[in-house]
């Protein structure tokens, strides 16, 4: 969902806190909840009404930012079902929000950086005439209730999510995008239809979370087998090695404030959190994040502790050194739970054909930066 409503972190006109606050406060508690809830929580953090011009949005001088994004990357998906003057009457109906800048942002808390009471002079109250040309089966709505106010973006909200109005595309676009994420990059048309119908029966059930029950569909045992491997992007590979090879980080704040570890490899592979700037997120594709050269150089940083005060040191030296076939059974067990391919296991061991024995820590290096690079490694 970070990626689904992305936010820029380092955005011009805020302090860079608001993204990290709107990710903990409004989007994990949401994550697996109503889609309804998460998208009202995206739509009203101040993080997103900066970053989406929502509080230059007012009454005579609508700004269409945000209201184009949200039907076109967080609900309805681009140009399906909507055309200019929908995005023009939208943005009208999200007029009047503002974010009350804090002094210091000490202590993050939910309040940090909040949104004002609404501001209903900036709030545009005159009819909105709302049309979905909906690809051949138009929706008409009219709002021509001044005393709305700020009640307007539950009218917004409900009429993108409800599959009874224009929700059915709302349903079809995020079950495509959380079948791509959890399951594979062509993911069958079958496995999304069910994905949509589980968004259809409960999300008008108060005591249901589509949003679960999706991933339920996903993840079950009638459609787990549709998953196939998928690349992963860099910050999940330089987690998983962490995981998997027990890193330390001696000094974790000014590691992390240094960018050594973080910082240093990601900015190299281009894949900093809430660091793209444009509003479509980080790309999840194989083609975008398949550089040869930025994952070996993650293994070899690795192996050859040159991450700075992150290290994986403890892990390489306890690799058994009576032969090249246990070290690599034991970094196979590590790194891919004993599912690494035969090819790579016989492209490394003909690395160390002819090895002294035991092995030398300098060759359980190398070995673990062939491990960390092989194909078998790079996919979930």
């Amino acid at each position: 969902w970070t990626d689904h409503f992305n936010v820029y972190h380092q955005m011009p006109n805020a302090n860079n806190r608001y993204k990290t606050l709107e990710d903990t406060h409004h989007i994990r508690p949401n994550a697996l909840g109503k889609f309804k809830d998460l998208l009202k929580a995206s739509a009203l953090s101040p993080a997103m009404l900066l970053y989406l011009n929502g509080v230059e949005n007012t009454a005579g001088s609508p700004n269409e930012n945000y209201a184009r994004e949200i039907m076109e990357l967080h609900t309805l998906g681009v140009d399906n079902g909507y055309d200019q003057q929908t995005i023009v009457e939208l943005a009208r109906m999200l007029t009047g929000w503002e974010v009350e800048v804090p002094n210091s942002f000490h202590g993050g808390g939910a309040n940090c950086g909040a949104i004002k009471p609404f501001d209903i002079l900036r709030h545009d109250t005159g009819v909105k005439n709302l049309v979905f040309p909906a690809n051949g089966n138009p929706q008409t709505y009219v709002i021509n209730d001044p005393n709305l106010g700020e009640n307007e973006i539950d009218v917004v909200v409900d009429i993108l999510t409800d599959p009874a109005k224009m929700g059915i595309f709302t349903a079809e676009f995020i079950a495509g995008k959380m079948c791509r994420w959890l399951s594979s990059y062509t993911p069958p048309q079958a496995l999304k239809q069910a994905v949509v119908d589980a968004y259809v029966a409960n999300w008008a059930d108060p005591n249901t979370n589509e949003i679960a029950e999706m991933v339920k569909v996903i993840l079950s045992q009638t459609w787990i087998h549709c998953g196939d491997e998928k690349v992963k992007r860099p910050l999940h590979l330089l987690a998983s090695t962490a995981r998997a090879c027990n890193a330390t980080i001696s000094d974790p704040g000014t590691e992390l404030q240094s960018g050594r570890l973080v910082g240093g490899y990601l900015s190299v592979a281009d894949h900093i959190p809430f660091n793209k700037q444009s509003p479509d997120g980080y790309p999840d594709g194989k083609e975008e994040w398949a550089d040869l050269r930025t994952r070996w150089e993650h293994g070899a940083r690795w192996a050859f502790n040159t991450f700075g005060a992150a290290s994986i040191s403890a892990f390489v030296s306890g690799l058994p050194t009576a032969s090249v076939a246990a070290a690599l059974d034991a970094l196979d067990n590590a790194l891919t739970g004993g599912f690494m391919t035969q090819a790579d296991r016989t492209t490394i061991t003909n690395y160390f054909s002819g090895v002294s024995l035991p092995l030398s820590l300098t060759a359980r290096r190398e070995m673990t930066s062939l491990a960390l690079a092989s194909p078998s490694y790079q996919c979930y």
